[in-house]
């Protein structure tokens, strides 16, 4: 069965895989045409399951493998707390505004470089010693001088048995799907198409979907879970030992407020701590104030 559109609220089959009753998730967009042109207008963009789904790692990957077949991109489907309404149900927390498409335009590295924690300021112009210190703490082993993009993965790809652990150790979830021209992507248009960006960034959702591809060429990276402020992939390739997993990590701490590793809880914004955690750790979760 292929779903190129939003699919319509209710039951819905994709494949073998049959999904529990779920409804249509909109986002405020701009009217096209002489008559309507900048008004303002709901946009269906994502299809949400009414009530969490058991397993929904195992569901997540079924649908992911038909994806190319369906044109329908899965994803779970993350709230703000686990009764509300906000983002899937509120309808106006996400804002279609610009084009993830152009993301080869901009340059990965130059972005998390400008968003490196010691990009604008050298340690010698910080008069606070206590500040300065804890910046240069939260970045070691690298200094102030972002250390640019690390190397594309050398390791070997996730085994079949850590792929299924990571996925197993998801809570139950609801289920998104989202029509893409790029099935089976990091982001297969999906942010793009919902018009997610993340709090408080400045440089929106092109930025952000720049180095996530960035992320899919070099690391295998998946998208598997979006919430209002934050969202979760799943890395195919994750680095295996820990000065890899330290390059990636600058990348890290550059890119989101806050990040997460597995099923761990506790945020992290220091190098060391990241990397520490991303050694043969394939899901990385990133929330923005």
């Amino acid at each position: 069965m292929t779903q190129r559109g939003v699919a319509e609220d209710g039951v819905l089959h994709l494949g073998d895989v049959t999904l529990p009753a779920g409804k249509r998730a909109y986002a405020l967009g701009t009217a096209a045409g002489p008559a309507g042109a900048g008004r303002a207008v709901r946009i269906p963009v994502a299809w949400v399951t009414a009530a969490p789904v058991p397993d929904p790692g195992r569901v997540w990957e079924e649908l992911a493998q038909l994806a190319e077949r369906t044109g329908q991109v899965p994803f779970l489907a993350k709230g703000l707390r686990p009764d509300s309404e906000r983002p899937w149900d509120a309808g106006f927390d996400f804002h279609r505004w610009n084009n993830a498409t152009d993301a080869g335009q901009l340059d990965p590295a130059e972005i998390l470089r400008e968003r490196w924690p010691g990009a604008t300021l050298a340690p010698e112009e910080l008069e606070d010693a206590e500040t300065r210190e804890w910046i240069t703490a939260r970045l070691a082993p690298f200094s102030w001088q972002f250390p640019g993009l690390a190397p594309r993965a050398s390791g070997e790809p996730l085994s079949s048995a850590e792929r299924r652990r990571a996925l197993e150790s998801l809570p139950s979830a609801r289920i998104g799907l989202v029509p893409a021209d790029e099935p089976g992507g990091v982001l297969g248009g999906v942010l793009g198409a919902i018009g997610w960006h993340p709090a408080n960034w400045i440089d929106g959702q092109l930025a952000v979907t720049t180095v996530l591809r960035s992320w899919e060429d070099r690391f295998g990276a998946q998208l598997l879970e979006i919430g209002l402020a934050e969202f979760k992939v799943l890395a195919d390739r994750p680095p295996r030992t820990l000065a890899q997993a330290q390059r990636l990590a600058a990348e890290h701490v550059a890119f989101a407020d806050e990040c997460f590793y597995g099923t761990d809880k506790a945020a992290q914004n220091e190098v060391g701590a990241i990397a520490e955690r991303l050694v043969n750790q394939p899901v990385w979760g990133f929330w923005w104030d």
